[in-house]
């Protein structure tokens, strides 16, 4: 008998904003934030913290459970804690009440770090989304998509002869 106790779910999204994480703090007028980056590859990142927050906020914010949303007080007063019925915003993010009536839970649902897997670069034929092997490889999608070195591949009309200048770097154009 071998039941599958989890499902694994990607999601895949695209800012319309720029987004920049960190704590928001202002320093001399402006924000003076490092952008967060992977150690290995020094690509940026955002860090599974940064998805979990924003995800048990709007769960929250969804159920009408504000109360649940963030640490819940400083000795976890405010969360329900609810388990039976499930409250919606504990039981998958979790929860630790320390005053009162001592109990905790981890949460059921896992976040990890979300990587960038297109970029927008301004070209001389307008915005175009770029990748690299690298990225694909992330998602799995590297077997589908090989360029040899020094070139890029369109999956749309660009309207361009044999090569694109990126600003910084002319490519020729490899067809297929």
């Amino acid at each position: 008998m071998n039941k599958k106790k989890y499902d694994l779910v990607n999601y895949y999204t695209i800012a319309l904003d720029p987004i920049h994480i960190g704590s928001g703090s202002e320093r001399l007028g402006r924000v003076d934030l490092s952008i967060i980056r992977e150690s290995g590859t020094n690509l940026p990142k955002i860090p599974a913290t940064s998805l979990n927050g924003a995800a048990r906020y709007g769960t929250a914010i969804i159920n009408n459970k504000i109360e649940c949303a963030g640490r819940g007080g400083s000795g976890g007063e405010k969360h329900c804690g609810e388990i039976n019925p499930a409250c919606p915003v504990c039981v998958p993010f979790g929860f630790s009440k320390t005053l009162g009536k001592s109990r905790s839970m981890k949460g059921l649902a896992h976040f990890f770090d979300a990587h960038i897997l297109l970029y927008p670069v301004n070209t001389m034929v307008g915005t175009i989304w770029i990748t690299s092997p690298l990225a694909l490889e992330g998602v799995g999608l590297n077997e589908k998509f090989s360029v040899p070195n020094n070139c890029f591949h369109t999956l749309g009309n660009i309207k361009t002869k044999d090569a694109l200048n990126f600003g910084w770097l002319l490519l020729t154009k490899e067809e297929g």
